[in-house]
């Protein structure tokens, strides 16, 4: 029964993770992204792109990923 709990309760953390990943992310990082023509960008990955940028990396780090996009 405990297994089971936490099990659902992990599963229930990602997904509202992932639900409010990409919401109101728009950088350059995302836009590079949407730009980029590739076929899984779309606004909820290029956002929670964005909002790992936006965590873990500094502006000009940020603008040295949006060349990679346009490769």
């Amino acid at each position: 029964m405990r297994k089971t709990f936490m099990i659902l309760a992990t599963a229930l953390a990602v997904t509202l993770t992932l639900a409010a990943c990409g919401r109101g992310s728009d950088g350059p990082v995302a836009q590079a992204c949407m730009a980029s023509g590739r076929d899984g960008a779309n606004w909820r990955a290029c956002g929670c792109a964005q909002q790992v940028a936006n965590q873990m990396l500094s502006r000009p780090e940020q603008m040295r990923a949006v060349k990679f996009f346009r490769d």
